[in-house]
Formats: structure tokens, sequence, C-alpha cells
């Protein structure tokens, strides 16, 4: 699900992995696949990332941005 692309310099996850549950939008991140330690966030999370990259001035590139205003506006 994950390329390195994703990743910044910091990331040290042996083989990162992350999951989405379809009937709630909650999401699981985990250092690899398997492993049972993991960081769960919801939905709520999302938008507070979001949220914070605004906030902090972290623009996406032109390209990303249209993808994700189309993603947003494509939900029923």
């Amino acid at each position: 699900m994950w390329n390195k692309n994703h990743f910044s310099i910091h990331n040290t996850a042996e083989k990162p992995f992350f999951t989405i549950t379809q009937e709630n939008g909650n999401v699981d991140i985990l250092y690899k696949q398997g492993d049972d330690k993991k960081i769960g966030v919801n939905t709520d999370f999302g938008v507070l990332l979001a949220e914070n990259w605004r906030i902090f001035g972290v623009m996406l590139a032109q390209h990303d941005r249209k993808k994700v205003v189309i993603l947003y506006y494509a939900i029923d």
C-alpha cells in the first residue's frame, strides 16, 4: 500500500503497513504487517492532520490538491 515516496527521512519502521476499517474508516498503522502493536486512529485524526498541515503551511503539490478535492467531492 505504501511506497518509499510516502515516508519522511525519519521513518524507521521495518515494513510499515496500514489498514482501513471499511465500516467506520478507522486506521491502524503498524511497524510491520502482523505486528501486534499498532497506532489506531479514527477519521477525526484525518481531519486533524489535514488541518495541522494547513495551519503549519504544509502545501500539497497542485496535482495532489486536485486529487484531494476530486476525492472529497466524489463522496455521496
